[in-house]
């Protein structure tokens, strides 16, 4: 740790963002966005843990696809359609 006290940024997934709500503190957002489907939170009082499991494996109506921009941390998503 610095002598601010941040580190590193951690980006890990394989857990959907939705269940950090009941097992983790300090999230930046809810988990789920205005459209009602999972999406990427950080976490921490640094917001130095980036969880970017939004959900794909849940399907269509819960999860979407990430793609996130390191270099500016720029989200993309693409929801999850019936069938897929």
């Amino acid at each position: 740790l610095g002598d601010d006290g941040t580190g590193p940024v951690v980006v890990a997934g394989h857990t959907p963002t939705p269940y950090l709500e009941r097992m983790a503190r300090e999230l930046d957002r809810p988990a789920f966005g205005d459209d009602g489907l999972a999406r990427m939170v950080r976490v921490g009082a640094e917001r130095d843990r980036w969880d970017i499991d939004s959900g794909a494996a849940g399907g269509a109506g819960f999860g979407q696809v990430l793609v996130l921009r390191l270099d500016d941390g720029e989200e993309f998503y693409e929801p999850v359609r019936e069938g897929e």
